[in-house]
């Protein structure tokens, strides 16, 4: 049994909700990110980046009580305001190529402590700290983790009648991307999302595994101190219909430190690998590699899958393990000084553009997973490989902010 909750939101107001709302912190560039913050006073980068902590480059604790102290200073300002009763959200995302029409409220972090919100990832205990504190000293969340649900004919109902009504908030951003969410506050859609997940056995991490383990660390840590709150025992997310979500891949792009070392790579996989006459990678099993002339395509051979487990059949696993490691000596499948990572969406000319750039370097392809699969690692308790699968789509912060109800703030 599932619990997913409607909460009240601190949020933007209608009028400034466009210029609030924020990408991730980390996919900024130094320039895009200081151009923001000297452009728009309301952006929530002033809130997570405050100019305190950057003119006396606090960290740790210290930032973060300031973080906390400017996300004050918002809602005083009156940018922020508190909802007057607890609603769930409405949330879509347009693009010219997809739809994703998503619900966001608050999971249970006993539901992900018991398994019934599976995870694919690892995650690194010192993020998981880091988050943790920064939750203790701020006391809220304001970006959803992205959960994926088997689609309901029930819920789908409920959106649709508010989908026929003007949304609260509705703008479109610098990327092209219609951003539209609207309040759900009447009881009876109020009880029908609940009772609806309520009957899904489970649910699935899409995007989040960092922020859904420190929001189960932190509620921990607070149960200890018995500092623990009927909020902290939830953590905000967006649930979307599997069926909508969208599962892209990661160029793998190696550096080699000289010819020698680039040749031995290309030498195995012309003498391994079946060249294919199509330079396109379309489906599992095939990939294609760049390396200063033209994208070349070609097949794993089918015995590197024989004997191996859902996670070591994966593409990514099969690339690392037969060549970036025992050829190219690539240690760690984890980002490091020779193998970087570029997500597909970026496209074959940024790839190609990066290759040429650095000498003797190698970009390679592989077919994105299908979430199916990724569904099916989950359930088998395994995990994915770094870098397996970039999920669409990508969700702002400062859109619904969830209180975590600490009584020190």
């Amino acid at each position: 049994m599932l619990s997913f909750k409607p909460f009240k939101a601190i949020r933007p107001t209608r009028d400034k909700a466009y210029l609030v709302a924020t990408r991730s912190y980390v996919t900024y560039s130094k320039e895009a990110l200081e151009d923001k913050l000297s452009n728009n006073p309301y952006t929530f980068l002033h809130v997570i980046n405050p100019d305190e902590a950057r003119i006396h480059n606090l960290q740790g604790s210290e930032k973060y009580k300031v973080v906390r102290k400017t996300f004050e200073k918002f809602i005083d300002e009156g940018i922020f305001f508190t909802e007057a009763k607890k609603c769930f959200y409405l949330y879509r995302q347009s693009t010219q190529e997809h739809i994703f029409t998503g619900i966001i409220g608050a999971v249970s972090v006993a539901d992900y402590e018991e398994g019934r919100v599976k995870i694919h990832e690892h995650t690194l205990s010192k993020r998981e700290e880091m988050f943790a504190d920064y939750l203790y000293h701020t006391g809220f969340n304001a970006e959803p983790v992205l959960l994926t649900y088997p689609w309901q004919s029930s819920l789908h109902k409920v959106f649709e009648r508010y989908l026929l009504i003007r949304p609260e908030y509705e703008f479109t951003s610098t990327d092209r991307v219609l951003h539209e969410l609207w309040i759900i506050d009447d009881i009876n859609s109020l009880e029908t999302i609940e009772m609806t997940f309520a009957q899904i056995d489970a649910v699935y991490i899409a995007d989040g595994h960092h922020r859904s383990a420190s929001s189960a660390l932190l509620h921990k840590k607070l149960v200890n101190e018995k500092n623990a709150t009927p909020e902290s025992a939830y953590f905000m997310a967006m649930m979307l219909p599997d069926t909508e979500l969208v599962v892209d891949s990661f160029y793998r792009l190696l550096e080699n430190n000289s010819d020698e070392e680039k040749n031995k790579i290309l030498d195995f996989i012309f003498s391994n690998c079946e060249r294919m006459s199509d330079n396109w990678v379309t489906n599992r099993g095939y990939f294609s590699i760049f390396y200063g002339a033209e994208w070349q395509t070609f097949k794993f051979p089918e015995h590197w899958y024989e004997k191996k487990n859902l996670m070591q059949q994966l593409d990514a696993s099969i690339l690392f393990d037969h060549i970036l490691n025992p050829i190219a000596g690539v240690e760690s499948a984890k980002e490091n000084s020779r193998l970087h990572y570029m997500p597909a969406p970026e496209g074959r000319d940024k790839a190609r553009e990066w290759v040429l750039n650095h000498k003797n370097s190698i970009a390679f392809e592989i077919a994105p997973v299908n979430f199916e699969t990724v569904k099916r690692i989950a359930d088998a308790h395994l995990v994915m490989p770094p870098k397996s699968t970039f999920i669409l789509p990508k969700l702002r912060s400062g859109l619904t902010i969830y209180d975590l109800g600490l009584y020190w703030h």
